[in-house]
């Protein structure tokens, strides 16, 4: 059975350099208390390196405009969209392994009134913080009260 989330809980998300009384860092890298909710490295390895490699392809076709530097963008952007794909069903799976393993700690987020996801990453919209707060979070009543951006 699920618990669901205070009614009207409100989930955001941000940069983990956002400063607040509700942060938690759900990253693999320095996530402490929000550990079980960061992806494994096996999940998160590849979707990075796509991503990295399709950035890289982006730089090239703007410094050299060809047909190749186009292929190329094509090709790691169409990678990258496969890797994603992999990755949000991945995360999804562990996601619902940590809440087996982790129910105190699933217990204590559910429990918030208001919490604000933070991670890494500079596109919000290919993130595990936005797929904790647009998919999994609300099917324990919370909402999505959106993305914050720092001044």
């Amino acid at each position: 059975m699920t618990t669901p989330m205070p009614v009207g809980s409100s989930v955001r998300t941000a940069r983990v350099s956002h400063k607040g009384d509700d942060v938690l860092d759900i990253t693999r890298k320095s996530g402490k208390e929000g550990l079980f909710l960061a992806p494994s490295w096996p999940l998160l390895e590849p979707v990075l390196h796509a991503r990295k490699a399709m950035n890289k392809a982006r730089i090239a076709k703007l410094k050299t405009p060809s047909d190749d530097a186009q292929r190329l963008l094509a090709d790691t952007t169409l990678a990258f969209t496969e890797a994603w794909d992999t990755y949000v069903q991945g995360y999804l799976k562990e996601m619902r392994a940590s809440y087996r393993e982790h129910a105190a700690d699933w217990k204590a987020l559910l429990a918030r009134e208001s919490v604000t996801l933070v991670c890494y990453c500079t596109d919000a919209f290919f993130c595990h913080r936005t797929l904790l707060a647009t998919r999994i979070l609300p099917a324990f009543g919370a909402r999505y009260a959106g993305e914050v951006t720092s001044k």
